[in-house]
């Protein structure tokens, strides 16, 4: 992977948390939390960072989505 789809993937990240500020819902702003967490996880393995082995899973990083 190249550093073009790290800065990709970090972008969407920063996109999901910059639209939380729109979020009424309480659930939907944790949805795009929990998915800018999952961005950020992607970007960093494909700057060769981190493996996804060592990912934490989704319950031990951020909150669960509810709906």
């Amino acid at each position: 992977m190249s550093t073009t789809e790290a800065e990709d993937y970090v972008k969407r990240a920063e996109e999901c948390l910059r639209l939380t500020s729109a979020c009424i819902a309480e659930s939907n702003r944790q949805i795009l939390i929990y998915a800018a967490v999952h961005w950020r996880m992607l970007a960093e393995e494909a700057a060769g960072r981190r493996a996804p082995s060592h990912w934490p899973k989704p319950d031990e990083a951020t909150p669960s989505p509810s709906a």
